[in-house]
């Protein structure tokens, strides 16, 4: 891969999904919520499986 994606966690992950390499979920850290684990599926939810908070805010900004 090129250097920028090689530098994208993110979307080196979404790729991995979208290919259906997908092996392992995405670990962050913050210091607003220190270590936290992201599952990649969830980024691909249905706007149903959303919770109501982020369907309302969909469909404000529209």
């Amino acid at each position: 891969m090129g250097k920028i994606i090689d530098n994208d966690i993110f979307g080196k992950a979404l790729l991995d999904y979208q290919s259906g390499n997908y092996t392992e979920d995405i670990i962050t850290h913050s210091t607003i919520s220190g270590k936290d684990e992201m599952e990649l599926p969830w980024l691909f939810r249905t706007f149903d499986e959303m919770p109501m908070l982020e369907q309302t805010a969909l469909k404000i900004c529209k």
